[in-house]
């Protein structure tokens, strides 16, 4: 299989309006796409191959974080 690829964007919104408009397909995180159902969006999970990603904390430097955000963290943390 080949593949051409004709647009190649860096923000997400400007994947889902290329496709809104006919232009083609995108590999997009399942946190993207719409939610609810879309008129002209349709939506796939890939099943094989089965796609991980890895996520990381990012916190300003040298600041300190709420209690809140200190607890999400150690959640976060917890869950390795």
């Amino acid at each position: 299989m080949s593949r051409r690829v004709q647009y190649e964007v860096t923000h997400l919104t400007t994947s889902l309006g290329l496709i809104e408009k006919g232009l083609g397909l995108s590999v997009l995180p399942r946190m993207v796409p719409p939610a609810n159902a879309h008129s002209i969006i349709t939506t796939r999970p890939l099943i094989n191959p089965i796609v991980h990603r890895t996520v990381g904390i990012v916190a300003r430097h040298a600041a300190r974080l709420s209690p809140a955000a200190e607890r999400f963290q150690a959640m976060l943390m917890a869950m390795k």
